[in-house]
């Protein structure tokens, strides 16, 4: 007697963005602490003292921006239990939590959003963003992960990943060198790309840069701003790991502010223009073009162009 088929009863739910971005990410079993991070002479010779941490990149400021975004709601898998997640490599951050768990968690929420901004962009953006793994970059530089447009697979957010013996905490006080070699190596990645956004992954937190830089060689002037995101981070108004890289997607999205700029030149993320129509005064954020007929709390407002 034939056995009966078994079935995997999948029950999704309509939940907003800003929700799906908000659930809990699985436990991490780590094994080991996958050694120290490597030391490559070729990287941006950075000094400490212009390394800084990003303090607009929180989640008061992109909600603001982007919360229209954040309301859009999408399908989602229902009070999905996940195991934990087993993490004995840094392949293992690269294959299980970001291909496996992190890039389906926010697809349709990053598609969702690229739609939207192409149509305030007036079609000056791609509508398609792609997770790529072991992202060639120009100079022999290869991005552990890379956020991408769809077709042209241009650079829009790219990354390194570490070892878990590596703290951001330490950034606030780098004493030591090894505590700089991968700020150092995804400054360079972002040069490469030209692209000012990124992330460095360990197996406990991300850190979003901002990175600037002008000039050439051994006279390059630098500046990276860094946040740093805890893994278990989760719930409403709270950044977690999935916001930061649907945040930093997002603000790569808007071509005329992705690029790499001189130190000093990269605008507060809580900015928003005002425009003088008919009707009166109207504002927009300078990244996501949000329209508010009244500034948020605590933004800077200057008058400027639309885009």
């Amino acid at each position: 007697m034939a056995s009966p088929n078994t079935y995997q009863v999948r029950i999704e739910r309509p939940l907003a963005i800003r929700d799906i971005l908000s659930l809990q990410n699985p436990s991490l079993d780590v094994q080991g602490n996958m050694g120290t991070p490597r030391h490559d002479p070729m990287t941006a010779n950075i000094p400490s003292s212009q390394v800084t941490q990003w303090t607009d990149f929180n989640i008061e400021a992109l909600s603001q921006a982007y919360g229209d975004i954040m309301a859009f709601r999408l399908a989602a898998d229902a009070d999905v239990r996940i195991p934990p997640l087993q993490v004995n490599s840094i392949e293992d951050i690269k294959s299980k939590m970001f291909q496996y768990y992190i890039w389906p968690r926010i697809r349709e929420s990053i598609a969702a959003g690229a739609q939207d901004i192409q149509r305030r962009l007036n079609g000056q953006t791609p509508s398609a963003v792609d997770m790529i793994p072991g992202h060639p970059l120009p100079g022999g530089r290869t991005s552990t992960i890379s956020f991408t447009s769809g077709q042209s697979r241009t650079p829009l957010v790219v990354s390194c990943i570490v070892a878990r013996s590596w703290r951001s905490i330490d950034l606030a006080n780098p004493g030591y060198d090894v505590t700089m070699r991968p700020v150092r190596r995804i400054a360079t990645y972002c040069i490469s790309a030209q692209t000012r956004y990124g992330f460095i992954a360990t197996a406990n937190e991300i850190v979003v840069v901002r990175v600037s830089a002008k000039g050439s060689g051994t006279d390059t002037q630098y500046h990276v701003e860094w946040q740093a995101v805890s893994w278990n981070a989760h719930g409403r108004n709270v950044m977690t790991v999935n916001a930061a890289l649907f945040f930093l997607t997002m603000m790569s999205l808007n071509e005329r502010h992705r690029g790499v700029c001189p130190p000093g030149f990269a605008r507060p993320l809580n900015l928003w223009q005002r425009y003088t129509g008919p009707a009166g005064p109207s504002f927009y954020h300078h990244l996501s073009l949000r329209q508010s007929f009244f500034p948020p709390s605590g933004a800077i407002v200057e008058d400027g162009p639309l885009i």
